[in-house]
Parts: structure tokens; C-alpha cells; sequence
């Protein structure tokens, strides 16, 4: 590792043909939905692609994103590597059920692998401050979309009981990019065969807070939105055209069980049982969160 660490060093100093072959990979899995991968190269290109949002956030895009980091980030995060103890990042062991992070990396005609997630104390300890760096960049990256879909949810009246409830969704493409988005009709959810399938409004009951106690976690029901009778003089075809800034608004009803209470629905769009393309196209494939929309029933 010290041969690394002295390559890192000669590519801090500018070196051109080090920089120009410099690459770094950065995943973050966890089977079978989330997924979300930074690509980097010391020429400044970099690339985010996610199925997921990692912590489930409402509202957050998903897709692909690509921009060029300024030689200042490429510098800073070769000084985060240069500081980085890499016999601890090789002890990195993750758990079957452990968020799965993987760091590969190619300089100066060598290639590396560390396997970053997993409960050692040692390994996180020494992966952190690379980590938050790692971060930093994602964020930037962020702010630059390609094809993304992003959701949000309008709710008609919801009564007590059994009842349908009306939901219109709208899908945003804010890159600069167009994708087809496989139509919600042609989703076929299925609790057990294709639990990520649908167009799914999910909702639960806020419980109330009590002085003194740490609020109850919600519990989470999932009522499939069905499309069928909102014909649009495009249903019934299996993809959709979603252009660069464009939205698509879809409509349908949920059966929902709701009590008094306060509750909180948000919907998800998602698809992972096709591929990422279609005859060379983009198809889009994870899922987009919408954010809560919060309904007080008497």
C-alpha cells in the first residue's frame, strides 16, 4: 500500500498521465432494490446512476446524473485517498443483510478493491472521512440531471373504513434527456411474485406522541393504484415517452383501510423486472418516492 499511497501522491502533484488513467467506482447495494454507483475519472467526469433513494426520501430524483468536477475536487478527493489507511479498508466485511459498499479503484497501472460496509470499527472508522468526501461529491453530481423521475401525489376525500380514494400522480423527467417510463397498467404487482411492480400508494397511521416517549415507529400499508378505467387515448400501449423536462400526470383509485387519526400516504412508482433499455433507448427501471401527503381523518 505504500506504492499507492506514493502514486497518489505523484498524481497530487499533477502528474498528467497518472490523472488521465485515474478511475474510481464507489457502490452502495443493497439487493434487490437499491442500488446506486459514482463513477469518477481524474480528467473530472463523473457519473451517478440510482435505482432508490438510499433513505427512502419523498420526493428525491432517481435516474442518471453526470457532470464535470472542477480540479479542486479531483485534488481534494486524491488528498482524502492520500490520508486514507487502506490496510484497514481490506479487513471490510459485509453482512448478508448489511448494505453492501464496494470501492474500486484504477491508478497508475494498478487496479484496487475494498469492501467498505459491514460492523468492523476499524474498517468504518478508517472509511469515514473518504466517505464523506465521497458524499460531497455525489451531491454535486446531483444538481446536474441526464433522465431522472422524480413523483409527486395529489389525494382526493378520504373517508373511515373501506373505501377507494382517488390519486393523481405526476412523473417528472428534470434531465436533459428523454426515457420511456413502462406504463403503470402494465405493472403487475403482486405481494409475493413482483412486490416492486406498480404504481403502489402506500399509507399508515402518525402515532400520537406522548410526553417523555420516543414516537412509535408508522406501520405501512401498500394498496396497488389501479389505472384501468383513467384511459388517457394512450393506455393501454406498455411504455410511455417521458422527454426531457417534461411530466406525465396518471391517474387512478387505491383501496384503502383508514381509521381516525392522522395519516401519512406517500406513492411509489416502481420497476425493476425489465431491463434499463429498449432498442437502445433509456427505460426506466427503480423506483420514485413522492413525498408524504399528510390527511386527518375524524
Amino acid at each position: 500500500m505504500d506504492t499507492l499511497r506514493t502514486t497518489i501522491e505523484l498524481a497530487l502533484r499533477g502528474d498528467t498521465p497518472l490523472l488521465g488513467g485515474f478511475g474510481l467506482e464507489f457502490a452502495a447495494i443493497s439487493p434487490p432494490i437499491w442500488h446506486e454507483t459514482l463513477l469518477l475519472e481524474g480528467t473530472g467526469d463523473a457519473k451517478l446512476t440510482t435505482l432508490r433513494s438510499a433513505a427512502d426520501l419523498g420526493g428525491e430524483p432517481v435516474g442518471e446524473f453526470r457532470a464535470r468536477l472542477s480540479e479542486g475536487d479531483i485534488s481534494r478527493l486524491l488528498q482524502r485517498l492520500a490520508r486514507t489507511d487502506f490496510e484497514a479498508l481490506g479487513q471490510g466485511r459485509a453482512g448478508l443483510h448489511d448494505m453492501q459498499l464496494s470501492l474500486s479503484m484504477v491508478l497508475g497501472g494498478s487496479e484496487h478493491r475494498w469492501h467498505l460496509g459491514g460492523s468492523q470499527p476499524q474498517t468504518r472508522a478508517a472509511a469515514q472521512e473518504l466517505l464523506a468526501e465521497l458524499g460531497r461529491i455525489k451531491e454535486l453530481v446531483r444538481q446536474h440531471p441526464v433522465a431522472t423521475l422524480d413523483a409527486q401525489l395529489q389525494l382526493g376525500p378520504v373517508g373511515r373504513g373501506d373505501a377507494a380514494v382517488n390519486a393523481s400522480v405526476a412523473l417528472r423527467n428534470a434531465g436533459t434527456e428523454g426515457l420511456w417510463l413502462p406504463a403503470p397498467s402494465s405493472l403487475a404487482y403482486d405481494d409475493e411474485d413482483a412486490p416492486y411492480e406498480g404504481l403502489l400508494l402506500r399509507y399508515g397511521r402518525q402515532m400520537p406522541v406522548r410526553p417523555n416517549e420516543s414516537p412509535l415507529p408508522i406501520t405501512y400499508l401498500t394498496a396497488p393504484i389501479d389505472t384501468r378505467g383513467m384511459r388517457d387515448g394512450r393506455d393501454g400501449a406498455p411504455l410511455r415517452w417521458l422527454a426531457a423536462g417534461g411530466s406525465d400526470t396518471v391517474a387512478g383509485t387505491a383501496l384503502c383501510t383508514t381509521g381516525p387519526g392522522i395519516y401519512r400516504f406517500h406513492v411509489l412508482y416502481s420497476t425493476y423486472a425489465q431491463p434499463g433499455s429498449v432498442a437502445g433507448r433509456r427505460r426506466f427501471r427503480g423506483c420514485a418516492i413522492s413525498p408524504d401527503v399528510v390527511v386527518e381523518i375524524p
